[in-house]
């Protein structure tokens, strides 16, 4: 309604001129006239600023400013009654200010007992009803508008009973619901951590508890990996497959997901006179397994290693050689010095090579030896060079005779140290390697536990 919140900055935003107290009084009393009280009140605190002790204007500011804090109470306890509690919150702000403001120049003003109570009563009101259209937006997984509404409360009431368990729900309600949307799947072990998460973050969210000792006690899962067999030529490679997978193993720290590691499957191997260095048969993993007493065991076999090169390409360019020449000016008699281009022939150039790597594995169930689930991973990685070649100083080559960018220039002659990017034969295994660890440690976190 109104805006006379913003009067009495101690500041004489309006009429700033050389007026005395009695021009700023006689306008008030034409706004009084008028029932503008709010302008009324601005002149009277022109004058006061100008007087502090003149009791017209003070008498005025009393007669005016009650008159004006009368329609904003009367304005507030209409939204009071018809429930609009941003609305008289806002309205009570007014208020507020209005009698905190003519009270600096020393006016008091007569404001109802209960006018704090119903603004209390305003303010919880709304707190609750934005806390409720939060819950409902987390529901809906609008976490967004939920935050929203958070930091309506937080403006409002920073002391609201209910905030932490709002900023909570917030924080904790996405990663629960994707640790319900994994338990759907049946991907247990993601599942396991992230109901994890959410228990570090609060205890007894929703049924979390419930979820957790239900996974622990239905789909915890203990296994062993056994040493990969190598078909390849690559000497060590199944040893060195073997080792990066057990590391990842170790790493992931499931929680449902207890692992065997390399050394004590080794250790049982020889316990049972089984050889470490050779292909081992089923019969003799499921031995170890039963006395390492693991639910799930798996076998590999890198089945095959390709470096496939591709046809080098080539593809002769024209660039152009700038150099010095001499020559004798026929005017001075003296020698004179300029530059010239000369065409030379240059090679734009393509390498590329592949390398596959073929990995088969079969996840055994230790109770019974029967194979839960088995694959073929294969991944390849394809390094592509291209670079130019010239047989000279390319300090001196250029791509035209015309104006070239020295930053255009720069990138144009970089291509000739691009063979560099080359990788080794090793680079190229070793990301492949890396590559196959992932992918089968993705499918292994789902085929565990089936």
């Amino acid at each position: 309604m109104k805006k006379i919140i913003y009067l009495f900055l101690g500041l004489s935003i309006l009429f700033f001129s050389c007026d005395g107290p009695k021009q700023f009084i006689k306008r008030a009393q034409k706004f009084e006239k008028s029932r503008d009280y709010e302008q009324a009140v601005i002149n009277y605190n022109e004058a006061l600023l100008r007087d502090p002790d003149n009791k017209d204007a003070k008498k005025g500011m009393k007669k005016s400013g009650q008159r004006l804090m009368n329609e904003l109470i009367e304005d507030f306890n209409s939204s009071y009654i018809s429930k609009n509690y941003s609305r008289a919150i806002d309205q009570y702000q007014e208020i507020d200010r209005l009698q905190k403001n003519v009270e600096r120049r020393k006016v008091n003003l007569e404001v109802p007992s209960d006018l704090q109570l119903k603004y209390k009563e305003c303010v919880a009101e709304l707190c609750r009803e934005y806390y409720h259209s939060a819950i409902r937006a987390i529901d809906n997984r609008d976490y967004s508008l939920a935050t929203d509404f958070l930091r309506k409360i937080e403006k409002i009431d920073p002391t609201y009973e209910n905030l932490v368990r709002l900023r909570t729900a917030i924080q904790a309600d996405p990663i629960y619901m994707n640790a319900l949307d994994a338990y759907q799947r049946k991907q247990f072990a993601n599942a396991f951590n992230l109901f994890s998460q959410v228990d570090a973050i609060t205890k007894g969210y929703r049924d979390t508890d419930k979820l957790l000792e239900e996974l622990k006690k239905s789909y915890a899962v203990s296994l062993a990996i056994f040493p990969i067999e190598n078909q390849t030529s690559q000497f060590s490679l199944g040893e060195h497959v073997y080792r990066l997978m057990d590391t990842e193993l170790q790493r992931q720290r499931n929680q449902l997901l207890q692992v065997a590691d390399r050394e004590s499957v080794l250790a049982t191997m020889r316990k049972l006179n089984i050889p470490v260095n050779l292909p081992i048969s089923d019969k003799d993993a499921l031995s170890v397994a039963k006395s390492l007493q693991v639910s799930r065991y798996m076998l590999g076999t890198l089945i095959s290693l390709t470096f496939t090169p591709v046809p080098r390409k080539e593809e002769v360019k024209v660039a152009y050689l700038r150099e010095r020449v001499l020559y004798w000016d026929q005017w001075t008699g003296t020698q004179m010095s300029n530059f010239q281009y000369r065409e030379v022939k240059y090679k734009e150039v393509t390498e590329e090579v592949q390398v596959t790597l073929s990995f088969r594995y079969r996840l055994f169930n230790a109770a019974s030896g029967e194979v839960t689930y088995s694959d073929l991973i294969q991944k390849s990685v394809i390094n592509q060079v291209k670079f130019a070649e010239y047989n000279g100083v390319t300090d001196d080559l250029y791509p035209t005779t015309g104006y070239i960018s020295q930053n255009d220039l720069r990138k144009w002659r970089s291509r000739f140290d691009a063979a560099a990017d080359r990788k080794s034969d090793q680079e190229l295994l070793d990301i492949c390697i890396r590559e196959l660890v992932r992918q089968w440690m993705d499918q292994m976190n789902a085929a565990i536990f089936m």
